[in-house]
């Protein structure tokens, strides 16, 4: 898993399909400097910046930093005359 991890690479590719995405200040992993210039290509994206000083781990530790985010996008696909 580690080796798919660390080989792929997504920066040509275009989706056609919404993108939600959270980056965190400090990210390792997955530093903003790469992510924002991928997402700013595609077609239909949300992302938020989550300032931490816990890098890629803030998503574990401040879930009130992004859950809201998460929260307004699940929302937004959910489709009323399935809801009962």
């Amino acid at each position: 898993m580690l080796k798919a991890m660390n080989t792929h690479d997504i920066e040509g590719a275009v989706l056609e399909v919404p993108v939600y995405s959270l980056s965190f200040t400090h990210d390792l992993l997955y530093p903003n400097e790469l992510m924002v210039p991928w997402l700013e290509k595609q077609t239909n994206t949300a992302w938020k910046i989550i300032e931490t000083d816990f890098g890629h781990d803030g998503f574990l530790i401040e879930f009130e930093k992004w859950g809201g985010f998460i929260e307004e996008k699940l929302k937004s696909l959910i489709v009323p005359e399935l809801i009962r």
